[in-house]
């Protein structure tokens, strides 16, 4: 498949963001505890430990809203998006299969 390459790289680039930097830049503050930090969830509010972070594996888990995962699926979380909204909250805009931006380029025929 053409482009692959381009998304593969785009997606591991967001899965590389720090999960730490994603719950900081969005003013989240929680208190640590070893190598997780916990606090009530930025989503549902509930409790005051349901939520945690784990720095050193970079996940999530709530315990309430029953979903975890990576940094990517952090953001779907928090903001109802999919997959690839997500990934462009990370690290900017997928990259076009061949490099270069067409947006406004009519195709001839």
């Amino acid at each position: 498949m053409r482009g692959s390459g381009l998304y593969l790289n785009w997606t591991a680039r967001a899965r590389a963001v720090p999960i730490v930097d994603e719950i900081r830049r969005r003013g989240i503050t929680l208190k640590r505890v070893g190598n997780e930090l916990i606090g009530p969830c930025p989503k549902c509010g509930a409790g005051e430990d349901r939520f945690a972070v784990n720095t050193e594996k970079q996940v999530f888990n709530c315990r309430v809203c029953a979903v975890g995962g990576d940094v990517i699926k952090l953001v779907e979380h928090l903001d109802g998006v999919d997959f690839n909204a997500a990934c462009e909250k990370l690290v900017g805009p997928r990259p076009k299969a061949n490099g270069k931006d067409h947006s406004g380029h009519v195709e001839r025929r």
